[in-house]
């Protein structure tokens, strides 16, 4: 008797693990795409304002075809761009995904002051 109290433990633990597993699987294959994760406070702006901080070294974001600011699309001199790490000295980030992806990274590139000197492509 005992024995089989412990065999339908052991089986329920292993049906309720099992259950667990594939829930978060399939929450992982649902769960939608983030288009910015910002460990910064973002100040109220938009993506496409923060962007624009980056226009002059050839960043440039594109706007869903709905005019939304989510899950737009960023471009390197016309590239389309699959990451942008913007990583600032003091540890604050910024990661970015366009919607289309791409095939190259791009990182901000920051002085020994924290001032955003560039960006570099990664392939």
């Amino acid at each position: 008797m005992k024995k089989a109290g412990i065999a339908i433990i052991c089986a329920a633990f292993i049906v309720i693990m099992g259950t667990g597993f594939a829930f978060a699987a399939n929450a992982a294959q649902s769960a939608p795409m983030v288009p910015m994760v910002d460990s910064a406070t973002g100040g109220g702006r938009t993506i496409a304002e923060t962007f624009a901080d980056y226009e002059d070294y050839g960043i440039s974001y594109e706007r869903k075809a709905d005019g939304s600011d989510n899950m737009g699309n960023i471009y390197y001199n016309g590239q389309p761009v699959k990451t942008f790490i913007d990583e600032k000295n003091d540890g604050s980030f910024r990661i970015f995904s366009s919607a289309n992806g791409g095939e190259i990274t791009v990182s901000a590139v920051y002085d020994a002051n924290g001032n955003l000197t560039g960006v570099k492509p990664h392939r």
